[in-house]
C-alpha cells in the first residue's frame, strides 16, 4: 500500500492508503521525490473538479512531478531502476484534428490522472516511459519541480515573440512572473518591469533581473501609468483576475502585444473598449500549458541559465498539503510537496532561504 492525497470534491482532500501501482508495457513506477503545487491545484480545492482540467473525482492531483524510478515495464527504453526523472504530464491522443495541427497540448481527448495513473501528490506514481525526462545530478529534485512551469512559460512566450530592444511589463509577482522576468531578458528585452502588491515578491524579482519593480494597491494603477507613461511593448498578465485584462490594455504601448497567462474563473467576463485594440493595433493572445518546450525548459534549468533555487520557499508533506492547499500564502512564491516526509513537524512551513 502507499499513501496519497485524494481529492473527493471541493474542500475535501484526504490522505489515505491505496494499492501500489503496477506497471504495464511501456510504463514505469517512480517514487515521488517532490511535486510542486500549481495554481490549478488551489482552484481544484475550491470548486468541483468535474469540468475542470478534465478530472473526475476521486483523483490524485499534482502534475509538477519529480521522482526516482523503482519499477520498469517492458519496453521502457532508456530508463532503469534508480533513474532520476522529471515527468511531463501531457498525454494527448495524437490522432484528433487538434493534435494533428501541432496543438497536442490542447487535445480535447488527453488522458487525465486518476487513482492509478499520473497524480504526484502520492508516495508513488505510474506514468508512461515517454513522459519521463532524465535528470542530471546538477539539478536537485526540488529545483526540477520548476521544469513544467517553465515549459508552460516558454510555450506562451513563443506566442508573442519578444523582439530585442522591446520593453516588458509583468503583472503579478508569483512563480511564473519570476520565470518570465528571466525569459524576457534571455529573449533580448531592453527593460523588464514587475508590478505587484507584495514587497517580498518584488524584492525577489529585482534579484532575478527585473529592471524596475512597482508596488501597487488595488487602486494603484494610476501610479503605474506615471512610471510607464508610454506603456510597454509587451504586457504579460500572470494574475488572471479580469480587471487586470483592462489594466493590460491600458498599459500596452501602440503596436504592442498582451499575453493572457494567468487563469481566470470560467464564466467571468470583462468589459473592454475594442476601439483601443483597433487604435493601438494591440494583439491580445492567450497562452497555456506547453507543446514541445519541456526538454528546452529542463536544459535551461540544468545549465543554470534560468535560476530557480530561490523560487521554492516552502515545503510540506502530504498532510501539510491537505491543511494548506486552501491558502495561497502572500509570503511564499512556490510550495512543493515532499510525500516521503512522514514527520509531523513537516506540516509546518519549512522556508528555503532566499538570497
Amino acid at each position: 500500500m502507499m499513501r496519497a492525497a485524494i481529492t473527493y470534491g471541493a474542500r475535501d482532500i484526504r490522505v489515505e492508503s491505496i494499492p501500489v501501482p503496477i506497471t504495464g508495457p511501456g510504463e514505469v513506477v517512480a517514487q515521488v521525490e517532490a511535486c510542486g503545487i500549481c495554481g490549478g491545484d488551489y482552484s481544484m480545492h475550491q470548486v468541483e473538479t468535474q469540468g475542470m482540467h478534465q478530472l473526475q473525482n476521486p483523483v490524485i492531483g499534482g502534475h509538477e512531478v519529480v521522482g526516482t524510478i523503482i519499477q520498469c515495464g517492458l519496453g521502457s527504453e532508456g530508463l532503469s531502476v534508480g533513474s532520476r526523472v522529471v515527468v511531463s504530464p501531457n498525454r494527448p491522443c495524437r490522432y484528433c484534428p487538434t493534435c494533428r495541427k501541432g496543438n497536442a497540448h490542447l487535445c480535447p481527448n488527453r488522458l487525465a490522472p486518476d487513482l492509478s495513473f499520473g497524480g504526484g501528490f502520492a508516495e508513488l506514481i505510474k506514468v508512461t516511459s515517454e513522459q519521463c525526462y532524465l535528470l542530471s545530478e546538477s539539478i536537485s529534485f526540488v529545483e526540477a519541480t520548476l521544469v513544467e512551469p517553465l515549459a508552460c512559460c516558454l510555450h506562451s512566450l513563443s506566442r508573442i515573440s519578444i523582439k530585442p530592444g522591446e520593453s516588458v511589463a509583468i503583472l503579478g509577482g508569483g512563480v511564473n512572473a519570476q520565470l518570465f522576468v528571466q525569459l524576457s531578458h534571455i529573449s533580448g528585452a531592453r527593460r523588464v518591469t514587475v508590478i505587484d502588491n507584495i514587497p517580498f515578491r518584488l524584492q525577489l524579482a529585482k534579484a532575478l533581473g527585473a529592471d524596475e519593480v512597482l508596488q501597487v494597491s488595488s487602486d494603484g494603477f494610476p501610479e503605474v501609468h506615471q512610471s510607464l507613461p508610454e506603456g510597454a511593448d509587451i504586457i504579460i498578465n500572470t494574475r488572471g483576475a479580469t480587471e487586470y485584462t483592462r489594466h493590460a490594455i491600458d498599459l500596452c504601448a501602440t503596436g504592442g502585444r498582451i499575453l493572457c497567462y494567468g487563469v481566470s474563473k470560467a464564466g467571468e467576463t470583462v468589459s473592454i473598449e475594442p476601439h483601443l485594440l483597433w487604435k493601438k493595433e494591440i494583439q491580445l493572445v492567450g497562452g497555456r500549458s506547453f507543446s514541445d518546450t519541456f526538454g528546452s525548459a529542463l536544459q535551461l534549468i540544468s545549465s543554470g541559465r534560468i535560476k530557480v533555487d530561490s523560487l521554492v520557499t516552502r515545503s510540506v508533506n502530504l498532510e501539510g498539503y491537505v491543511e494548506n492547499v486552501s491558502l495561497v500564502s502572500r509570503e511564499h512564491v512556490k510550495t512543493v510537496v515532499l510525500p516521503k516526509q512522514a514527520d509531523k513537524k513537516m506540516r509546518h512551513e519549512q522556508a528555503f532561504k532566499i538570497t
